[in-house]
C-alpha cells in the first residue's frame, strides 16, 4: 500500500476510533459511579464526555470536509458510508449499486483520490524549513514544529550521521544530531540571505564530531588530539606509498607544524594501551579487576539458600506438632512425593480418606505461626485464604475488608480514565 493510500486511511479512521474510544470511556464512567455510589465515596473524575463529543463532532465536520473535494461522485459516496455512517462492506456494495468483487478496487481508488486532496493541503501550508524556524524562533507551537523540522530533514540528517555509524550506533547518532539541529534553529539569521539546510550542516556535522570524539573510543582521548591524529596517519600513509619507506620523526614534526612537547603528546597517544585490570586504582590497594562486576550473586548463592532451608525447617517442625496420622500423611505426600492414590495405598485406606486427612491438616497448619511466617517468607500473603474475592466478603468477610477491595478497584479503573486522556490526541 503507497503511502498516500495509507495516510488517507488512518485520516479517515480516526472518527471511527473516537466513537469506539467515547463508548468505552461512557461504559467505564458508569461502572465507576456504580462503584464509589456503592461505597460513599466523592472519588470520580471530572466527566470529560461534553469535550470528548464536541472533539467527535469538530472531527466529524474536518472528515467530511475533505470527501467533499473529492470529485468523483461514487467514490464521494463510498467514503462518506464507509467511514461517516460506518456501514459494512456489503451495504456499500448495495448502496453505490457495484458488485461486492470491485468494491475493494474502488476503495482504493477513493483513498488515493483523499490521499491527494491531504497531500495537497500540506504543500499549501508554509512549511519549508525557513518558515518552521521562524515560527520557532517566535515561540510559535515550538515543540510540534520542531518535530516537522526534524521529520523533513530526517534524510539529510541520517546522510550525515552514517559515516560515523561504525563505532557509535545510528539511533545515538541521529538523537545527537537532533541537538545539533536545535543549535542550528536558535544560531540562524534569516536576514543574511543564505538557506537554513546551508547553515544547519555544520551545527549538525560538528554535534556529529565531538559526540564521536567523545563516545566513539574505548578510552577518552581529546578531541584536537584525534584532528592530529588523524593528520599524522594521513601523512604517514601518503609518504610511505610515494617513498616505499616511513617518514622520519623531523619529516612528521615538521609537515604537521608540532613542537617538541605537542609531538610527544602525539607519540604517547599513539602507543597508550587502556589500562590494564591490573592497574591499581589510585589511592587504594585494589586493581582494577577487583572493581569489574562479575556473574556471581552472594544473595541467589549463598543467603537465599540458607533462608530457603531456615524456612524450611520451620515448616517440617510445624509438621511435627500434628497428630502421628496427619504428619504421616503429609510426609508421604510432600517429602515423598507421593500422589494421594500411592498414599492411600501404602497406608491400606480409601483415597478420600487421605484428602480428608490432608484438608484437616491444612486447618491446623494455617493456625500455626510459624506457617504463616513461611508463607509470607515464600511470597503468599497469609491473611488472603479465602476463595470467591469479593463475594467471599460479601458473605463471611468483614465490611471494611469489602470496601476496601471497592476502594481498590475503583483507583485502579480510575487510574485507567486518566491515562486515556492522558494520551488522547485532541488536534483535529
Amino acid at each position: 500500500m503507497s503511502s498516500k493510500r495509507e495516510e488517507a486511511k488512518c485520516f479517515l479512521r480516526r472518527l471511527y476510533r473516537c466513537n469506539s474510544s467515547l463508548l468505552e470511556y461512557k461504559k467505564g464512567l458508569e461502572g465507576l459511579q456504580e462503584i464509589t455510589t456503592e461505597n460513599q465515596s466523592d472519588d470520580l473524575p471530572l466527566d470529560h464526555t461534553e469535550k470528548v463529543e464536541k472533539y467527535q463532532k469538530a472531527l466529524e465536520q474536518k472528515i467530511i470536509s475533505i470527501i467533499e473535494k473529492v470529485s468523483d461522485a461514487t467514490l464521494k459516496t463510498l467514503l462518506h458510508c464507509r467511514y461517516i455512517d460506518f456501514l459494512k462492506w456489503d451495504d456499500v456494495a448495495v448502496k453505490i449499486g457495484c458488485y461486492p468483487e470491485s468494491i475493494k478496487q474502488l476503495h482504493n481508488t477513493a483513498l488515493d483520490a483523499v490521499g491527494d486532496i491531504l497531500a495537497a493541503e500540506k504543500v499549501t501550508e508554509n512549511n519549508t524549513n525557513e518558515a518552521l524556524v521562524e515560527k520557532i524562533q517566535s515561540g510559535v507551537d515550538v515543540k510540534k514544529n520542531m518535530g516537522l523540522l526534524y521529520e523533513q530533514n530526517k534524510n539529510f540528517i541520517y546522510k550525515c550521521a552514517l559515516p560515523y555509524s561504525h563505532r557509535i550506533e545510528i539511533e545515538d547518532l541521529m538523537q545527537e544530531a537532533y541537538f545539533g539541529l536545535v543549535k542550528a534553529v536558535n544560531g540562524f539569521d534569516s536576514s543574511k540571505g543564505v538557506k537554513f539546510l546551508t547553515y544547519a550542516i555544520y551545527q549538525v556535522r560538528n554535534a556529529l564530531c565531538n559526540y564521536y570524539y567523545k563516545c566513539g573510543r574505548t578510552k577518552r582521548i581529546p578531541a584536537h588530539l584525534i584532528v592530529k591524529l588523524s593528520a599524522y596517519h594521513h601523512f604517514v600513509y601518503d609518504y610511505e606509498s610515494k617513498n616505499g619507506e616511513p617518514p622520519s620523526d623531523e619529516q612528521i614534526q615538521s609537515h604537521l607544524n608540532l613542537s617538541n612537547t605537542q609531538y610527544k603528546a602525539l607519540k604517547k597517544a599513539l602507543t597508550e594501551s587502556t589500562c590494564s585490570l591490573e592497574d591499581v586504582v589510585p589511592g587504594t590497594d585494589l586493581t582494577v579487576y577487583d572493581g569489574v562486576a562479575d556473574e556471581f550473586d552472594i544473595e541467589d548463592t549463598v543467603l537465599n539458600p540458607i533462608a530457603n532451608n531456615q524456612v524450611n525447617a520451620e515448616i517440617w517442625e510445624s509438621v511435627n506438632g500434628l497428630s502421628p496420622r496427619l504428619k504421616n500423611v503429609i510426609e508421604l505426600r510432600y517429602k515423598n512425593g507421593l500422589t494421594q492414590s500411592d498414599v492411600a495405598k501404602e497406608l491400606g485406606v480409601s483415597g478420600s480418606r487421605i484428602a480428608q486427612c490432608e484438608h484437616q491438616a491444612y486447618k491446623l497448619l494455617k493456625t500455626d505461626a510459624r506457617m504463616r511466617y513461611a508463607a509470607e517468607y515464600y511470597g503468599y500473603n497469609s491473611s488472603i485464604t479465602y476463595f470467591g474475592g469479593k463475594a467471599f466478603y460479601r458473605q463471611h468477610g468483614s465490611s471494611t475488608e469489602y470496601i476496601a477491595l471497592n476502594h481498590i478497584e475503583a483507583e485502579t479503573k480510575l487510574k485507567q480514565i486518566n491515562e486515556y486522556f492522558e494520551n488522547i490526541d485532541w488536534a483535529i
